[in-house]
C-alpha cells in the first residue's frame, strides 16, 4: 500500500520510480488506520445527524406553537368583529 498516493500496489510497482521514494507498507498495517478514520467519520456524521434532528424537532414545535397562536388571534378578531357588528346592528335605526 502506498501511503502517499493512498493506493494498493503490487510488489513490482512498489519498486518503480513512481513509488520508490514513497512510504510503502503492507495492507495489514494500514487497515486499522483506515477503519479508525472511517469510524471517526461515521461518528461525526451521526452527531451531525442527531443535531439536525434536534433542530428539526425544535422548528416543528415552534411552527406548531405559531399556528396555535395565529388561530387563537384569528378567533379573537372574529369574535370582536362579530360583537361590534351586532352592536352596530342594534344601534342602527329600523329600516336600514
Amino acid at each position: 500500500f502506498c501511503k502517499e498516493d493512498g493506493l494498493i500496489i503490487c510488489e513490482a510497482c512498489s519498486q518503480s520510480p513512481e513509488h520508490e521514494a514513497h512510504s510503502v507498507v503492507p495492507m495489514e498495517d494500514v487497515t486499522w488506520e483506515y477503519k479508525w478514520k472511517l469510524h471517526e467519520a461515521l461518528e461525526h456524521l451521526r452527531k451531525e445527524q442527531d443535531e439536525a434532528w434536534k433542530l428539526e424537532v425544535g422548528e416543528r414545535k415552534r411552527t406548531a406553537t405559531w399556528k396555535i397562536q395565529v388561530e387563537t388571534r384569528k378567533q379573537s378578531i372574529m369574535w370582536e368583529f362579530e360583537k361590534y357588528r351586532r352592536l352596530l346592528k342594534k344601534t342602527q335605526p329600523p329600516g336600514r
